[in-house]
């Protein structure tokens, strides 16, 4: 069946609708390197033999990944409990979606963020088609993320959520996750006119967000810190010079992921 249609929080940040679980969620993270089930305190890891890769080509690795999931699922299936799926952000797709003033409808926005979807990563027409784009339908501000995924990758999640008896609730990157976790309504309240750097560390990558008020500004995957000859403050300081920033006007805060052994 196809995958139901992706909505977003406030803060930009995408889910699937859910309602009517009784236990708590079960969070499914998929890494390129290994993928981990957290049930509470317990948690459970699948390795991989060779990393997932990025970008079309992940959709050849759908079977190894489906292979690696299933016995996760299975184990814990039945039980009608919601499922909340992080996915590594170097398998995502982001970008800041630049929203002119004038659009009246949720469907201009997405053709919009198609077209910018084929810009930003040269895709051609064919090739976009094969990306669902997640974002707002009605953006706070007029520079906010946009986030894409394989629809493949997609629709084998939902088919194998709904196969072991699990109600996929939220699909996310590793990035969005941890903001949303971080984030509070009265922390945003009172630093709408801050500049504010967000980071997140982990075995897969080093991604970097920038928001200045309610526009975001920048949200960039950088390959891991042990891959790279720089330090952390340098990849800081570059992407708000890109972002036409200095380190010195930014708040840093460090996003927290709990990387699985």
């Amino acid at each position: 069946m196809s995958p139901r249609v992706i909505k977003t929080s406030r803060r930009g940040l995408a889910f699937l609708p859910f309602s009517g679980w009784q236990k708590a969620a079960l969070h499914l993270d998929i890494g390129r390197q290994q993928i981990a089930l957290r049930d509470g305190k317990e948690t459970q890891v699948v390795h991989l033999e060779s990393p997932l890769r990025i970008g079309r080509s992940l959709v050849d690795d759908l079977p190894v990944l489906q292979q690696a999931i299933e016995p996760l699922l299975s184990k814990r299936g039945g039980s009608s409990r919601a499922l909340d799926v992080s996915i590594s952000d170097t398998l995502a797709r982001h970008w800041i979606l630049q929203r002119p003033e004038g659009l009246a409808t949720p469907e201009e926005l997405k053709a919009l963020a198609q077209h910018q979807l084929r810009s930003v990563f040269g895709d051609s027409v064919q090739d976009a088609r094969e990306w669902a784009v997640q974002l707002d339908d009605q953006p706070f501000a007029q520079a906010w993320p946009g986030m894409a995924l394989p629809k493949e990758l997609i629709a084998m999640l939902v088919a194998a959520s709904e196969a072991h008896g699990f109600a996929l609730r939220s699909l996310q990157s590793r990035f969005v996750r941890a903001i949303n976790q971080k984030q509070s309504v009265l922390a945003e309240f009172f630093s709408l006119g801050k500049a504010r750097l967000y980071a997140l560390e982990t075995a897969d990558s080093v991604t970097i967000g920038i928001r200045q008020g309610a526009h975001w500004k920048a949200l960039r995957s950088h390959p891991p810190l042990a891959c790279l000859s720089v330090p952390l403050a340098t990849l800081f300081q570059r992407d708000c010079l890109a972002a036409g920033l200095a380190l010195e006007a930014c708040s840093v805060r460090f996003l927290e992921w709990p990387e699985a052994a």
